[in-house]
């Protein structure tokens, strides 16, 4: 760990590095121990993300609503929800929305 630094921000600059690295670059997880001796872990690389189980809750919930629809019946997973949303997410980053989704983000970030 670096004293100048916090652990997150030491994450994130080994994560940038990581990413301007040549291909092929393998994916790893990595532990970083600061002054407390707490370990932050951190993947570089592609990687699942660690959700909450609130975030799960939320998946379960908008899959519960949308397979209620017939129109999907048995087709509809959860990964589907999730990789929707996803899309949806990019395509708004892409269009005039972005400012005002980047500022929601923030927002929630800070909570």
């Amino acid at each position: 760990a670096s004293p100048r630094m916090s652990n997150e921000e030491l994450a994130r600059r080994i994560g940038l590095a990581w990413e301007r690295l040549p291909e092929p670059r393998h994916p790893f997880s990595l532990a970083i121990v600061g002054r407390s001796k707490e370990p932050l872990y951190v993947s570089l690389g592609p990687h699942s993300p660690r959700l909450w189980p609130e975030d799960v809750d939320i998946v379960h919930h908008l899959w519960l609503r949308l397979s209620a629809q017939k129109s999907f019946g048995a087709k509809l997973h959860h990964r589907d929800v999730v990789g929707f949303a996803l899309r949806r997410l990019r395509q708004d980053l892409e269009s005039d929305k972005a400012d005002d989704i980047i500022e929601e983000l923030r927002q929630d970030l800070s909570k």
